[in-house]
C-alpha cells in the first residue's frame, strides 16, 4: 500500500468515526440540546470529509 492510499484510507476511517459518533449523539440526546447539535455537526463533518476524500481519490 503506497503512502497516499494509506492516508486516504485513514481519512475515510476518521470520517466514518465522525458520522457514527454524530449519529450516536443525535439518538442519545433530545433535540434542541447542545450535544444533539454537536452530533449534527459531527455528522456533517464526517459526510463532508468522506465526500471530499472520495472526490480527491477519483481525480487521481
Amino acid at each position: 500500500m503506497n503512502k497516499p492510499t494509506a492516508i486516504a484510507f485513514l481519512t475515510i476511517l476518521v470520517s466514518l468515526y465522525f458520522i457514527i459518533s454524530g449519529l450516536i449523539k443525535m439518538s442519545k440526546y433530545p433535540s434542541g440540546t447542545f450535544l444533539h447539535s454537536f452530533g449534527i455537526l459531527l455528522l456533517l463533518a464526517g459526510v463532508a470529509g468522506t465526500v471530499w476524500k472520495m472526490a480527491e481519490i477519483r481525480k487521481k
